[in-house]
């Protein structure tokens, strides 16, 4: 058992890093790309990490994953709805960029 942990927990490490790797995780908190992250980035995501969780299955079994999944999408869904209403503020603020310009080129 301790064996097949080990192996579960350098199978997810090597997840984390390819998910890095790809782009769809940054190294540090600071280069973040939050502020930009949109509903489609969370979808491709999510995609991704449901295709890790199949391969983990496959190896390791449904068991493996149990208490990890409904975690991953919990966090998923919250992200989902971050980056919903972050788009919503996006858009606001190019609307009152637009009205702002307008309103300086009418002085």
């Amino acid at each position: 058992m301790a064996a097949q942990l080990q192996t579960v927990e350098a199978s997810m490490v090597a997840m984390v890093e390819s998910a890095r790797s790809a782009g769809c995780m940054m190294s540090s908190p600071s280069s973040s790309p939050s502020r930009h992250i949109t509903v489609v980035d969370v979808y491709d995501l999510a995609a991704a990490i449901g295709k890790d969780f199949e391969r983990l299955i496959d190896q390791f079994g449904a068991e493996s994953v149990r208490t990890l999944m409904p975690k991953v999408i919990s966090s998923l869904e919250t992200l989902e709805s971050l980056a919903s209403s972050n788009e919503r503020e996006n858009e606001e603020i190019v609307s009152l960029k637009k009205m702002v310009d307008r309103l300086e080129s009418e002085k």
